[in-house]
């Protein structure tokens, strides 16, 4: 649907809450969440990889911001990238043609549990590979990214869907602002120690 057509979908989430639908908030068991699919416009492999680089480079903030809420991060649906693709994604002059970008992600996140879950999208440009490395059936292919971050606030009042949607949108414009993202990436590399990295990941077993 249009950009401009998402405030009809707060009519429908009040209609929800109104038949008894529930939010995140609503039970500690439960782990609801909001769901985009965004759109593609543009398939070339340096469009997607920008924007792979931004969601994980505004990860922190995206999750203070949201309150993501603990029922949900303490379950697999909304895993951040692993540390060793974080590494390999803000590599300096990391510019892979979009087979190299769908193996590297694929060897880091064969899992549709990613809070940006690149599967729907990687299996609508080559389904073969994406099927070849993960081959469960409900992954989807479709032209979009699969954004799984956002709380659910059904039946919240004063909660717009669109309060939401503006976290993807920092994404969108850090992605098209090649400056920008260069500078985080490099950033990011300056404080991200080798050594304190190894000791982090042997801590904590994270790979």
């Amino acid at each position: 649907m249009p950009r401009a057509d998402l405030p009809v979908l707060d009519d429908v989430c009040r209609a929800f809450a109104e038949a008894g639908g529930r939010g995140t908030f609503d039970a500690l068991r439960f782990a609801f969440g909001v769901h985009f699919n965004p759109e593609l416009l543009d398939p070339r492999a340096d469009v997607i990889r920008a924007h792979i680089q931004a969601f994980a480079l505004l990860y922190r903030e995206l999750v203070e911001r949201l309150q993501v809420d603990p029922s949900r991060r303490v379950t697999p649906f909304i895993d951040p990238f692993p540390l060793d693709y974080l590494q390999r994604l803000m590599s300096e002059g990391y510019a892979p043609d979009l087979a190299t970008l769908i193996d590297d992600y694929l060897r880091f996140n064969p899992t549709r549990n990613r809070a940006l879950d690149m599967l729907p999208l990687f299996a609508h440009l080559d389904e073969a590979r994406v099927r070849a490395v993960v081959p469960d059936p409900a992954v989807k292919a479709r032209p979009t990214f699969h954004y799984r971050l956002c709380n659910s606030r059904v039946g919240d009042e004063g909660w717009s869907l669109l309060d939401e949607w503006r976290t993807w949108r920092l994404i969108e414009t850090l992605a098209s602002d090649a400056e920008r993202l260069e500078s985080a990436r490099r950033r990011w590399r300056e404080r991200t120690e080798p050594d304190l990295l190894d000791g982090l990941k042997a801590a904590v077993g994270w790979t």
